[in-house]
């Protein structure tokens, strides 16, 4: 059943994602925008819904896992190593099922390669949202007190994203959250996958927008993806 709504939700925000930006623009301005903003929209969605699949796991698991790690049935790495893999497949699949239906209409660069890129940058913003949302749940035992900080949580990751502010604006006391913040990383690698070696062509003139629209320091695309996890 749980896999069921999963697969639900990714059909339905994929198609919200088609619904706002299906070949939206006229001008050089527009067609920016809107592919900034699709980007964004899929990472801003993967985080928020991993995260929130995520708070409330282990307080549902934590009386058996106490018990049984008390009765040395298993180690800590070892639960943690087998719930991952087990929502591992799930989480792979529906990542995949969004970002498949929502990016080839938003006229975005339909290349494998650069598909593929951004469905690694997809995944492991997935992953990286998933490991926030077990982490928040070992720390809180309290279901409630959890779904009401997760806002307050996960809205300063959100802000330093790379969407809203330019990065090289942003004070130094938000730096550790630009850090670990998953929509940062995510939006970095999709917004590199698309414009690396891709400028944005409108009227027979190329931008490199790379260059000219943003300041992330990504040197090496795969180093800095992998460094999403934790």
């Amino acid at each position: 059943m749980d896999f069921i709504l999963k697969v639900v939700q990714a059909i339905f925000f994929g198609v919200i994602c088609i619904i706002l930006y299906y070949e939206k623009g006229n001008t050089f301005e527009e067609i920016f925008q809107n592919n900034q903003g699709v980007l964004f929209f899929f990472v801003m969605n993967t985080g928020f819904s991993y995260v929130f699949a995520n708070v409330n796991i282990f307080n549902f698991e934590r009386p058996v896992f106490i018990r049984e790690r008390l009765s040395n049935t298993y180690t800590t790495s070892a639960y943690y190593a087998g719930r991952t893999a087990a929502v591992l497949p799930v989480e792979i699949f529906t990542c995949f099922l969004f970002l498949v239906i929502g990016y080839f209409p938003c006229n975005l660069d339909n290349s494998a390669g650069v598909f593929f890129k951004s469905l690694l940058a997809l995944e492991l913003c997935a992953f990286m949202s998933s490991s926030f949302g077990l982490f928040l749940s070992t720390v809180f035992s309290d279901a409630g007190v959890v779904m009401a900080l997760v806002p307050v949580l996960i809205i300063p990751f959100l802000l330093v994203g790379g969407f809203f502010v330019p990065l090289e604006t942003v004070p130094k006391v938000y730096y550790p959250f630009e850090y670990l913040s998953m929509f940062r990383y995510g939006f970095e690698g999709m917004v590199y996958a698309q414009y690396e070696n891709n400028p944005l062509v409108f009227n027979g003139q190329a931008t490199n927008l790379i260059g000219t629209r943003y300041n992330f320091e990504v040197h090496i695309f795969l180093l800095r993806l992998l460094s999403q996890l934790y």
